[in-house]
């Protein structure tokens, strides 16, 4: 199975620049409904604004690729299905799983847990959401490459 990109991360592949984008401006919806709308946003209120602050649309990648004179490639769009407990979801958060985490102060990280487990207060119970994945994807035109 091949290796997804993290968020925003860039893939050289050969000549191939691969950029990959977590949930914006997927199934038609602007980023910023994405980002407020997360599971973390719900008890992490700054995640939405600072990942809407870091990561720009694919469009507005794809529209920079153009004007830099790439050859724009199709990209993936793609949802999955994550199944987690509550227990494992909590233990990630403090792992700092995802990097906007690390971006915020302890008091905050705490405050949102404690609104967190007010909520889902078995660790056992199974939270089900979807991760929206874009990519976009360009390389160097045939007559530059050489």
């Amino acid at each position: 199975m091949r290796r997804q990109p993290k968020s925003h991360e860039v893939t050289p592949r050969g000549r191939r620049i691969d950029l990959a984008r977590l949930a914006t401006g997927y199934e038609h919806r602007p980023a910023h409904e994405h980002h407020r709308s997360s599971l973390l946003a719900q008890w992490f209120p700054k995640v939405a604004a600072i990942d809407e602050r870091r990561f720009p649309p694919p469009d507005g990648l794809e529209a920079g690729m153009d004007r830099l004179g790439l050859e724009l490639l199709p990209g993936e769009e793609r949802a999955e299905r994550v199944e987690r407990s509550a227990g494992d979801w909590e233990a990630a958060v403090r792992a700092g799983f995802v990097s906007t985490l690390h971006l915020l102060a302890g008091a905050e990280i705490e405050q949102g847990l404690d609104r967190f487990r007010a909520a889902h207060p078995d660790p056992a119970e199974v939270l089900e959401y979807r991760l929206l994945f874009r990519s976009v994807a360009a390389r160097k035109p045939a007559a530059r490459r050489r």
